[in-house]
Order: structure tokens, then C-alpha cells, then sequence
């Protein structure tokens, strides 16, 4: 049986959207909350990923925010 997400885990889980979509990392949001980049990415994505399976449009993701514009993208492709 899976975990049940409080609304305290909802809230956490919006506010980091919220900071990936204005465009910090998800290395520092998990820095300032105590989880994982890998952990916020995961998370996140899942998100992400559902909003457009349910929704069918292909922008939907355009919310969100350019994975081919994050620094670490960046820095690799330099």
C-alpha cells in the first residue's frame, strides 16, 4: 500500500513547481528544503509529466519550465 500525502506534502510539492518554474534549480530548492535535487526533480517531473498525459496538449508542458535551458544543460553542453 502507498504512502497518503498530507496537504502539508501538496503545499511543499507546489512550492517547489513554483520555484523550478521561476527558474531555480533542483539542486538549491532541494538545498533549502532538505531533500535531493535528485528527490525535487523526480517529484516535480512526475507532475509534469501527468499534467500532460491528462491534458493531451501537446503545450501544456510550456507552464512549466525549459528543461533545455537549465544551467547544468548548460555548463555540460560549454
Amino acid at each position: 500500500m502507498g504512502r497518503s500525502c498530507s496537504r502539508a506534502d501538496d503545499e511543499a510539492l507546489l512550492d517547489m513547481l513554483a520555484a523550478r518554474s521561476s527558474g531555480v534549480s533542483s539542486y538549491d530548492i532541494g538545498r533549502q528544503i532538505g531533500m535531493t535535487g535528485e528527490a525535487v526533480r523526480i517529484a516535480t517531473n512526475r507532475v509534469r509529466e501527468a499534467d500532460l498525459a491528462q491534458s493531451g496538449e501537446a503545450d501544456a508542458c510550456s507552464a512549466y519550465w525549459d528543461i533545455s535551458s537549465s544551467p547544468r544543460r548548460a555548463k555540460r553542453a560549454a
